[in-house]
């Protein structure tokens, strides 16, 4: 499934669209993941790198969700 929206960070906007694979779960509930980078220094953030530390320009973040399917709401 894809999902289409807007990120922001620091009163900043950022168009992102995440694929996420749905699994069922137990009993009526399922569970999504995705994975998608955000490239901090692109998109305004501070570098955490140092005189010690170096990291990448961008930071891997991975979302498991757990949802419950549940009836369309009675009209």
């Amino acid at each position: 499934m894809q999902v289409s929206g807007t990120l922001r960070l620091l009163s900043q906007d950022h168009g992102v669209t995440w694929e996420f694979t749905v699994q069922p779960a137990a009993g009526n509930q399922v569970v999504a993941t995705t994975h998608f980078e955000v490239p901090y220094v692109q998109w305004g953030l501070k570098n955490p790198s140092s005189f010690l530390l170096r990291v990448d320009k961008s930071v891997d973040i991975e979302v498991h969700a757990l949802g419950e399917i549940a009836p369309p709401p009675q009209r």
